[in-house]
């Protein structure tokens, strides 16, 4: 299988889009990540993480 064809059925592509001026901290922070993409997921999915932890609370 070609890589546009992997792609194609495996990935997706999503565009963020961000005022240069009142979004200026976070381009600058995204700047000083070496891998933007890793830095992104982590955040993500230590979010993702904390909202289990907050439902298993709230179930018991």
């Amino acid at each position: 299988m070609g890589s546009i064809a992997y792609d194609r059925a495996n990935t997706q592509q999503i565009k963020f889009k961000f005022n240069l001026r009142t979004d200026a901290d976070i381009l600058e922070h995204l700047a000083r990540q070496e891998n933007k993409q890793q830095y992104i997921k982590q955040l993500i999915r230590a979010d993702i993480a904390r909202e289990a932890r907050q439902d298993e609370q709230t179930d018991e």
